[in-house]
């Protein structure tokens, strides 16, 4: 998705996936989810992918999520937070 450099509206019909940006972002944000084992990042992932890893459990089936955030390279002060924290 590309947004906006000034303000982004996400609309859409229930189900189409709006929260899960926002989720998705939050992931990149604050890795809260993969600090540590509690499993419970298992609801991030395809339930189908999950089963089949857990019915033949080797690396080459483990479920994998990939996030890519790119936030803007500017010297404002706005921007300070996100460089290098995570």
């Amino acid at each position: 998705m590309n947004f906006n450099k000034n303000i982004n509206v996400l609309i859409g019909q229930n189900e189409s996936g709006k929260s899960t940006v926002l989720e998705a972002i939050d992931i990149v944000l604050n890795q809260k989810y993969f600090i540590k084992s509690t499993g419970v990042f298992e609801q991030f992932f395809n339930l189908e992918n999950v089963n089949k890893y857990r019915l033949n459990p080797r690396i080459e089936n483990l479920p994998k999520i990939e996030i890519e955030l790119f936030l803007g390279d500017s010297d404002d002060i706005s921007n300070a937070y996100f460089n290098g924290l995570h």
